[in-house]
């Protein structure tokens, strides 16, 4: 199941699946557990989770204020509309 998880889905589809099963389609997230252990928990490295926040960032769907990382409704609506097209 693991292995058909992580080649089905890039991580972008498996942060998105962290978050709404871990916290629900919220807008504020503070985040329970460390950047490492989010990033071994979607089954990627720390830096390619730091890579990918970055491009999140950049494109304005997901912004850190303190300890809490804010989704933009975009993001949600972005990855909803991936999933219609799978």
């Amino acid at each position: 199941e693991q292995i058909k998880y992580l080649s089905s889905y890039d991580v972008d589809d498996r942060f998105f699946f962290f978050l709404e099963e871990r916290y629900g389609k919220r807008r504020r997230i503070i985040p329970s557990v460390s950047k490492k252990d989010l990033a071994a928990a979607i089954g990627t490295t720390p830096e390619t989770l730091s890579r990918m926040l970055l491009r999140l960032k950049q494109e304005g769907l997901v912004t850190w204020e303190g300890k809490a990382m804010i989704i933009n409704e975009k993001f949600w609506q972005r990855q909803e509309e991936k999933m219609d097209k799978n």
